[in-house]
């Protein structure tokens, strides 16, 4: 860049001592007018943006169209949910998701607090929300999500690498653990034994078929023994093995569509309750999530024929490089 003019040079130098010897207090009646006018013309042009968009824009239809973006139902519908109970929140409260600020989302995010004890169900309705947020963001609907940076409650139990994946050693252990369940008596016995049945099934399908859980619901077995699901709007299919069909009918789940009206969120936090209980008695070192479980199903399936292909196939990710990255990010290439 080449060297100011002379002129310029003082010009700049005027508009510097200029600014330096202004200040509210120095600030004449005629000079505090044509600010405050100036502020409120500003303020008014964001007001008047904000009408001209809810004229033009249609949120239950912008909605419905974000939802679409995700492959998964089980994503859908806990999304859904959680913009349902967001929507709630603003119509109690008079408010609508233009003209928003960082003080409104903490308010939020504090009554979802106040409404769910689980730390699971709380970042779920944030996660719900802030999605949304940056989709309007991108559209230009909204000028920023605020719920970005937002305090969310942590994720103590969730598997941090190679590590926490499950072993044969731990997976024993829940099995067990539900097994006894089964037997219980006494008071609650038969919660226990009903929440033990769902993931005694569950758990058998994932560790030994690596199906994801939010494919669970699609999960379909035909009179050959040949499985079909739908895992992020992709068919996955096999032969299931004889001894989890087996385990399946002994627990009196349905042949042909054994998980058709379970809930995939209603499971993970039954999950997670019970194996936290078990970390408490002392018998396992984390809390395990379906999702680890899948992990576990991987590396499994992978070590024993080191076949990458086979395994992509078995997991139906939707290319080899996918399941390498997944692999390696578990501590087994």
């Amino acid at each position: 860049m080449g060297k100011l003019t002379t002129n310029k040079d003082q010009l700049i130098r005027q508009v510097d001592q200029l600014l330096n010897s202004k200040s509210l207090d120095t600030l004449n009646s005629e000079e505090l007018q044509y600010i405050t006018r100036q502020l409120l013309v500003d303020r008014l042009k964001d007001e008047l943006k904000v009408e001209l968009k809810k004229s033009n824009v249609d949120v239950e239809s912008l909605l419905d169209r974000w939802l679409t973006t995700f492959d998964s139902d089980a994503t859908r519908e806990t999304y859904g949910k959680g913009l349902e109970i967001f929507f709630n929140w603003l119509e109690m409260h008079n408010k609508d998701v233009y003209n928003l600020n960082s003080i409104d989302i903490d308010d939020y995010v504090n009554y979802i607090k106040k409404q769910y004890s689980m730390n699971n169900s709380i970042r779920e309705r944030i996660a719900a929300a802030s999605s949304f947020f940056s989709f309007l963001e991108r559209n230009d609907i909204i000028a920023k999500n605020h719920f970005k940076g937002c305090a969310r409650p942590p994720k103590p139990f969730e598997t941090k690498g190679p590590e926490d994946v499950p072993g044969d050693t731990e997976l024993q252990i829940i099995f067990d653990s539900l097994n006894e369940e089964l037997e219980a008596s006494g008071k609650g016995s038969e919660g226990k034994k009903r929440q033990a049945r769902v993931l005694i099934g569950v758990l058998s399908v994932i560790v030994h078929h690596g199906i994801r859980c939010g494919a669970l619901p699609s999960f379909t077995v035909d009179k050959n023994g040949r499985y079909r699901a739908e895992s992020k709007g992709k068919e996955i299919k096999g032969n299931i093995d004889p001894e989890v069909a087996g385990r399946l009918r002994e627990l009196g789940y349905d042949r042909s569509r054994p998980f058709r009206d379970m809930k995939v969120n209603s499971i993970q936090k039954s999950l997670e309750r019970f194996n936290k209980r078990l970390v408490l008695e002392g018998k396992l070192r984390t809390v395990y999530s379906l999702h680890d479980l899948r992990h576990y199903a991987a590396v499994k399936y992978y070590s024993e024929g080191k076949d990458i292909i086979a395994t992509q196939r078995y997991l139906g990710h939707s290319s080899v490089a996918v399941t390498q990255v997944y692999l390696a990010s578990l501590g087994s290439e």
